[in-house]
């Protein structure tokens, strides 16, 4: 028995491809993981997810008196939950479920299945996809209750104060008697001395299971047309140093010694002299944990790398997103791919740590020749080992972002709404564009990364058979290449 039960879907898994797709995704996983581990030494691991952010909820809940249950759901063949899942739905007062868009129908599911175990339960959705849109999600669940838009710690603990009787409390939209929507206002978001700790002990297990990521703060500068985290977090909020350091020293107790442990942070670097000082503290404490983080041409100098290497930073990854300038001022990147290879080659002349790149196809404004210009740009990325990963993916307009509402404005035409398309990796393109097609698209996608695969195996040396004997033992173990 609980008071609240909060589920997680974030272990969603993509829907089957074709086997050609499945065979350009398994190898480049399993050459990224290589080229990963000649850099770094680091070997990748299975590991289990979570979302940080049911955590953090978890520890406010339970500071104010609540008793609080945690698991990942994962929908068997059948649309059913796991039996140990079950059981808490039934002895649970309140059940939330945490979701993203590809995994909205996943969490449609769930709802039902609550209603059904525990007709008395109250159902409460939060996450990037009801945030984003809490009336339409609301309308096409009859058995949901309530909405937590955004930040749910504060929300979450006055709903439980008040005896699960929404009105009046900010940050909420909820299902009123008569069967209409109530958007209450949007809550403040916390200050930064009000951030709970994450609460790792609702995780279920050894918590060496777990690929773990952790934060140093909330929110972000910048308004890209096609990210939502402006929209769903607001402006930058530090998290106080010493509350990251007493999170690291819990994990380095906890962990093995060597995990690679990545920083959400959307730019770890922003602030340059609060990320020199963290480093520093993490060199002070010997600390045993390596560490991964995201950050953004024109943030770091060769002082501030260096200082990251000596704290256990083994990995950066840097939004490249296209090679054309063009594409990137129409999504209000705000920053030039000739910055972004100055900062990896600066990256790479001063430290050993390994080097990502994220790229997106098919941003607005993405033409045929933009298309081949970028293939060429991004193999040319490893084969000059400017970088040694990209991470390509398809773009997807998600809502919460400036694209999904207005996109009109930049040329596309959102086509399907059946949320599970909206994957980065596996689905046909979900808009149509003027200039190109979406399977056009899609197939220079799967170009693209088929060419990355050559560049990876040529550069490290890997023979071809060894490479398809390789995918055929992953394949023949149940993997799949959701990476």
């Amino acid at each position: 028995m609980c008071d609240v039960l909060l589920l997680d879907t974030s272990a969603h898994v993509a829907p089957p491809t074709a086997p050609l797709v499945e065979e350009i995704l398994l190898g480049g996983k399993i050459l990224r993981n290589m080229a990963f581990w000649a850099r770094t030494g680091i070997k990748p691991r299975p590991t289990k997810v979570f979302t940080r952010g049911l955590l953090t909820i978890g520890a406010a809940l339970r500071k104010a008196g609540f008793t609080v249950d945690y698991d990942a759901c994962v929908l068997d063949s059948f649309g059913e939950l796991p039996e140990r899942i079950l059981r808490k739905i039934k002895g649970a007062r309140v059940v939330g479920v945490s979701s993203i868009t590809p995994a909205q129908p996943i969490a449609d599911r769930i709802y039902r299945i609550i209603a059904r175990e525990n007709p008395t339960a109250m159902i409460v959705a939060g996450g990037y996809h009801p945030t984003a849109m809490p009336q339409e999600v609301l309308a096409a669940n009859p058995d949901l209750d309530l909405i937590v838009r955004g930040e749910g710690e504060a929300t979450m603990v006055e709903l439980l104060q008040k005896n699960c009787v929404p009105e009046g409390i900010r940050g909420v939209v909820y299902r009123t008697k008569e069967g209409e929507a109530q958007v209450e206002p949007p809550r403040p978001r916390l200050c930064p001395e009000e951030f709970p700790p994450a609460d790792y002990s609702l995780l279920p297990g050894d918590l060496s299971d777990y690929d773990f990521n952790v934060s140093s703060m909330r929110g972000c500068s910048y308004r890209c047309s096609f990210c939502s985290n402006w929209s769903f977090w607001g402006k930058p909020r530090y998290h106080p140093i010493e509350m990251v350091i007493n999170e690291l020293r819990y994990l380095d107790r906890h962990l093995p010694a060597g995990t690679l442990v990545h920083f959400t942070d959307n730019v770890f670097s922003e602030d340059w002299s609060r990320t020199m000082e963290l480093c520093k503290r993490i060199q002070a404490e010997r600390v045993g944990l390596l560490f991964s983080a995201d950050i953004r041409a024109g943030t770091v100098d060769a002082v501030l790398l260096k200082e990251m290497e000596a704290a256990g930073f083994r990995h950066v990854a840097i939004g490249f997103e296209d090679d054309d300038a063009t594409i990137l001022d129409r999504v209000k990147k705000d920053v030039k791919s000739e910055s972004n290879r100055e900062t990896a080659c600066l990256i790479r002349s001063c430290t050993n740590m390994a080097i990502t790149a994220y790229w997106m196809v098919g941003l607005p404004g993405t033409a045929i020749e933009s298309v081949y210009r970028n293939l060429f740009a991004a193999k040319q990325l490893i084969k000059e080992d400017i970088v040694d990963i990209v991470s390509a993916r398809i773009f997807v307009p998600y809502p919460g972002t400036a694209i999904f509402h207005r996109p009109d404005r930049f040329g596309v035409e959102i086509v399907d709404t059946a949320w599970e398309r909206y994957d980065r990796v596996t689905s046909l393109p979900i808009y149509r564009m003027e200039q190109v097609g979406r399977y056009e698209l899609y197939a220079h996608y799967l170009a693209l990364r088929a060419s990355l695969n050559e560049a990876y195996r040529s550069k490290l040396g890997i023979p071809s058979d060894r490479l398809e004997a390789a995918i055929r033992r992953a394949r023949d173990m149940g993997e799949w290449a959701y990476s």
